[in-house]
């Protein structure tokens, strides 16, 4: 074999090494622009759920107002009666001129909520500060009352209430409140042969008054016994 014979065969088999390994990029390039019109296919199929909600709509707007229901805060307008067992909690423009109210549903795992002071304290809870304002009307920290606890502290705001079963022992300023409107709360509790508390509150059931004093700056301490 002539060294030109060897130099064209070293040729072609080079030729055929290259043509080779191209063939496989080839393969994958296909491939992938094959793999890519599939896909493409199927995106543009809408989901069985998505033409459910296009074609139904009653369906989505009844789904939505579940979740609206089923969530622990939601707004209104200002002049919708607010639902038992939620508070305002903050006030904003809207519903035509009527105001909207942001309402958020009660939970005792909080230590603390905020709500806007129009509407009564809920039953079971306490204001424990007066800070800041919604529009102009003030706005309570509100706690709810626990029953293992010796004493509370208390805002004597309007609509406020002593706890069923509790009984003022002291008064004093707070609260940013004019007079004395910190209230210090505590429950009556039975196993005492008497109590001393500030003449500011009705007494639970099956208390009675034994005796008077001076105190609670004007308001008068009662001496209270538990009757059976």
């Amino acid at each position: 074999m002539t060294a030109f014979s060897k130099s064209f065969l070293q040729i072609n088999l080079t030729f055929l090494t290259l043509l080779r390994a191209s063939m496989k990029y080839v393969k994958w390039i296909f491939s992938a622009f094959l793999a890519l019109g599939v896909f493409s296919a199927q995106a543009a199929q809408p989901a069985a759920d998505e033409t459910e909600i296009y074609y139904d709509s009653s369906v989505f707007y009844e789904n939505l107002a579940k979740a609206a229901l089923q969530s622990s805060e939601m707004s209104i307008c200002a002049n919708t009666p607010i639902p038992s067992g939620w508070i305002v909690s903050f006030i904003a423009t809207g519903c035509s001129g009527l105001g909207k109210y942001t309402i958020r549903q009660l939970d005792t795992s909080y230590l603390e909520m905020t709500m806007c002071a129009v509407q009564p304290i809920p039953v079971g809870w306490i204001v424990s500060a007066v800070q800041g304002t919604c529009q102009g009307i003030p706005q309570y920290v509100i706690r709810p009352v626990n029953p293992n606890f010796l004493e509370m502290q208390m805002c004597n705001v309007p609509s406020a209430q002593v706890p069923a079963g509790w009984v003022v022992k002291d008064i004093a300023q707070g609260c940013n409140l004019v007079g004395y409107g910190r209230w210090t709360i505590s429950p009556a509790n039975p196993g005492f042969i008497e109590m001393s508390v500030c003449a500011v509150a009705q007494l639970p059931p099956k208390w009675v008054v034994v005796s008077t004093v001076a105190g609670c700056y004007g308001a008068g301490r009662w001496t209270i016994r538990y009757v059976p």
